[in-house]
């Protein structure tokens, strides 16, 4: 199972991703726009396409969405009941949709 240490790991994995705050609580950006962090509950809210959610939530009961409000933001997980695999799969999706278009195409002509 996974840990805030390893969320830590693969966030700070990606280009350009920086360890911050949002309201006290550990959260990552890329170039200004965050893509995960901890939640006041002590989950994880990773910030995937609100259109890829029903998706990932149906096929992984460990998931469910996140809301802010009445709009769906991603996903919130119990990071001790996630493998670190699907993790890191949800981490780099959220950082994919963050990041800019160029960063994005230059990390995968590098990861080929």
């Amino acid at each position: 199972m996974a840990d805030l240490d390893d969320l830590r790991r693969l966030a700070l994995a990606l280009p350009e991703t920086e360890q911050g705050t949002h309201f006290r609580l550990v959260d990552f950006k890329v170039r200004g726009k965050g893509f995960a962090g901890l939640l006041p509950n002590g989950h994880a809210g990773v910030s995937v396409p609100a259109e890829q959610v029903p998706a990932l939530v149906a096929e992984h009961p460990v998931l469910t969405e996140l809301r802010r409000f009445d709009k769906v933001i991603g996903v919130e997980l119990d990071l001790g009941e996630v493998e670190e695999d699907l993790l890191g799969r949800l981490v780099e999706l959220a950082w994919r949709s963050r990041a800019p278009k160029r960063l994005v195409a230059a990390w995968e002509v590098g990861n080929r």
